[in-house]
């Protein structure tokens, strides 16, 4: 198993520091969290539950159910189970670019929600998945870029989503 850890390692600080740059090193923690996230997913299921018909309130509250217990009983549940340290736990020249978790690493949570809401979305969109997919990986990727996930969180956090996405 060491050789897993020191691949994550390896391909962590290959992406957190090598690719760092001062573009990236803004543009990366929007991808963690702003402000506009939750007024533009509110807006957005609004107007699926008005202008979406069956579907889109179908749609909406799948995606609700999925993500809050998803995120709470199954992902909060393997970090618990898991008890994988954040990077900056274990490698100190990082490049910390947000605030330290308190949670445990393994998996992302937020790359899980993302893969999970991408997945449901396809189910019911077929074309979401040009906008959606690519958005989940790049929400993964600057998980690593900002230094508070290994990759294979991600990897582990994108397989639990999309998986879980499907399920419905």
């Amino acid at each position: 198993m060491s050789w897993l850890q020191s691949w994550d390692t390896a391909v962590f600080r290959w992406i957190n520091l090598s690719l760092s740059n001062s573009l990236l090193d803004q543009v990366m923690p929007f991808f963690a969290w702003n402000r506009a996230f939750v007024p533009v997913v509110i807006v957005l299921a609004i107007l699926l539950v008005i202008k979406g018909g069956i579907r889109g309130r179908v749609f909406v509250a799948v995606a609700f159910v999925i993500i809050a217990l998803g995120d709470t009983y199954v992902i909060n549940t393997l970090k618990h189970t898991i008890q994988r340290p954040r990077p900056f736990s274990g490698i100190p020249d990082l490049n910390l670019l947000v605030g330290k978790g308190s949670s445990a690493s393994m998996p992302s949570s937020h790359t899980s929600t993302w893969f999970a809401a991408a997945s449901l979305a396809f189910v019911y969109y077929r074309k979401s998945w040009q906008f959606l997919y690519p958005l989940a990986a790049i929400i993964g990727f600057s998980r690593i870029y900002l230094g508070v996930h290994y990759p294979s969180d991600v990897i582990g956090g994108a397989i639990f989503g999309r998986r879980t996405g499907f399920r419905f």
